[in-house]
């Protein structure tokens, strides 16, 4: 029976580049969800969403098919968003999941880099993740469903050991340029001071000068 992956796809550059990696090195049914996440303190959704896609088209065309799902969760009004998005992800495939056929694993796009922060580190001791989807997994009525729906998350990126430099080297410039990082636009461009842009920013600044270095060579 083929593997069923359902990737939580959020336009960003990671979760974009295992869905080529998957389609392009797996014969694994592909199914991609994004949630269109809408609130005031990063207002960013509007450009994830053309992102996403922009990347499924490109993914379509390139690679092979596969389906696609959308959400949209909206918090605008609220001075605060709290909590982590891979939350929101975690619940959302909870009731995704269970509609698809076979044994369903989870893919979240955390890259190697992610797991080297000490909020990260945080986390994964107090195995937030991990606990929030057993208990959503635990919640669904239905023995069977329940399951179907492999006990474990699934982070290939952390597996392969990629870090974001590691994508840039591989990634279709295409599909990178198509993607979105940035948490706090500007008027619709990226801001260049939040968390997401210094990081992209940076991993490019790498890839450049060591390309560079061994063109020289």
């Amino acid at each position: 029976m083929t593997k069923t992956v359902l990737l939580m796809l959020s336009g960003g550059l990671d979760s974009s580049f295992i869905l080529y990696h998957l389609l392009t090195n797996t014969d694994y049914d592909i199914v991609t969800h994004h949630i269109s996440h809408r609130y005031d303190s990063e207002p960013r959704w509007v450009q994830e969403d053309v992102a996403t896609e922009a990347v499924v088209a490109y993914c379509r065309e390139h690679c092979r098919a596969f389906r696609h799902t959308e959400s949209v969760f909206d918090f605008r009004g609220f001075p605060k968003h709290v909590g982590w998005d891979s939350d929101m992800q975690v619940m959302v495939a909870s009731k995704v999941a269970p509609n698809l056929r076979g044994k369903v694993t989870v893919a979240l796009g955390w890259t190697a880099d992610s797991m080297e922060k000490p909020v990260v580190q945080d986390r994964m001791k107090r195995n937030c993740t991990n606990n929030m989807w057993e208990v959503c997994r635990n919640s669904i009525d239905n023995t069977n469903k329940r399951s179907r729906l492999n006990p474990k998350l699934w982070m290939p990126l952390v597996d392969m050991r990629y870090y974001k430099t590691d994508i840039l080297r591989e990634c279709p410039k295409e599909l990178v340029d198509l993607t979105w990082s940035c948490r706090r636009p500007i008027r619709g461009e990226p801001c260049g001071r939040c968390f997401s842009c210094k990081e992209r920013v940076a991993a490019a600044n790498i890839v450049h000068f060591k390309q560079g270095v061994k063109d020289d060579l």
